[in-house]
């Protein structure tokens, strides 16, 4: 069985809830993860991550105390046997990006 909204209503959801200030602000937010997600996936798989972690002279296991994840899996990440999900992804792009702005100053 098919659940339908009636009419009336998609109307209702389009003109009020989507254009309402709290619900573009969360979908705002949800596409700014969902984008530096996508980076830090990349720069693991370009050996981007490596490259950035090896020049600011921090080690595996420092860099995993920063993400939260043992330095097995930071391995994994930096090796292509796996990539970083969710959470860990998101800590695992701003240290990144925090080791690459200092490492330009």
């Amino acid at each position: 069985m098919v659940l339908s909204i009636p009419l009336p209503l998609r109307a209702y959801w389009r003109v009020v809830v989507m254009q309402s200030p709290c619900y573009v602000q969360v979908m705002r937010q949800s596409q700014l993860r969902i984008r530096r997600i996508v980076e830090a996936r990349r720069l693991f798989r370009e050996g981007e991550a490596t490259r950035i972690r090896t020049e600011a002279g921090i080690s595996q296991a420092e860099f995993s105390k920063g993400v939260g994840v043992s330095p097995a899996t930071i391995s994994l990440w930096e090796s292509g046997g796996r990539s970083p999900i969710g959470e860990h992804a998101l800590k695992s792009w701003a240290l990144l990006m925090t080791l690459q702005r200092a490492g330009e100053k």
